[in-house]
């Protein structure tokens, strides 16, 4: 299945919600944590390759004006 990789115990939907609702939903590390039920690591790395995403785009968008 292309939404769980090799070797994944979690789907890359999974991953990605975790990472934009501290990115973009102004909730807390933890508590992505918690209302995911995945460890601090997974979340932390989600965030991270969320922000890699989001942060280019807007840079680009912010250097059109």
């Amino acid at each position: 299945m292309p939404q769980i990789p090799a070797g994944s115990r979690l789907t890359l939907r999974l991953r990605q919600a975790s990472g934009a609702v501290v990115a973009d939903g102004g909730r807390m590390m933890i508590q992505s944590v918690r209302d995911h039920g995945i460890s601090w690591p997974i979340t932390s790395a989600a965030f991270t390759e969320h922000a890699r995403r989001v942060l280019p785009a807007l840079v680009a968008t912010r250097g059109e004006r």
